[in-house]
């Protein structure tokens, strides 16, 4: 049975644009996969445990004889990992907060950017064969060739990191200009209908 791992970022919930215009491309993803099911991860749900000396501690210097509390962060780690192996396709939608990722977003990847379960001592991805799209949204316009397409750190961030444990089959897909909607140019069901057939287009396998 496929398996789609669909990650949701935004904290706006019901009022997140790219988390509309991710429900449309899972939707159009149970259409093409009848039998398929989907991994929902919300990052906006409980907060994502940092990187701290507790965590490197249990990862890295005690794997073998953690704390308690070591053991309860490494668990939560090997989920997240666990979820992306069970899955062919992962779907991100994020928006775009100061020109990077959010921090829910930048602590996922730090997660599962771990050391000999998605890449090896000799820096090899371990999460090979699976595809990415990605859909990040944002206030003004950072496509490339945009004027501020320099300053997009989000998507090459995400590509690299991807890349880096295994995944090298993605496609990003830039959804600009959503203070249209705030400002009332735009309203949210038109901007959304208006990306989607571009987002399947541009997802298109």
């Amino acid at each position: 049975m496929p398996a789609l791992l669909k990650i949701d970022v935004s904290p706006r919930r019901e009022r997140s644009v790219s988390r509309q215009l991710g429900q449309a491309i899972a939707a159009d993803w149970l259409m093409r996969e009848s039998s398929g099911r989907i991994i929902e991860r919300d990052l906006a749900g409980p907060r994502m445990p940092l990187v701290d000396w507790e965590w490197i501690d249990a990862i890295y210097v005690q794997p073998d004889n953690p704390t308690p509390e070591g053991r309860a962060l490494m668990r939560f780690s090997d989920v997240l990992i666990d979820e992306l192996f069970a899955a062919e396709e992962i779907l991100i939608s994020t928006p775009m907060y100061n020109f990077g990722m959010p921090a829910a977003l930048k602590g996922w990847v730090d997660q599962v950017a771990r050391l000999n379960r998605t890449f090896t001592a000799e820096y090899k991805g371990l999460l090979l064969g699976k595809k990415l799209n990605a859909i990040i949204t944002s206030g003004g316009n950072y496509e490339p060739g945009s004027y501020y397409s320099k300053m997009d750190f989000c998507s090459g961030h995400l590509r690299a990191i991807m890349a880096f444990i295994g995944i090298t089959d993605t496609r990003i897909y830039m959804a600009g200009d959503t203070h249209d909607i705030t400002q009332g140019k735009i309203t949210m069901s038109d901007y959304v209908s208006k990306h989607a057939p571009k987002l399947i287009e541009a997802f298109a396998r």
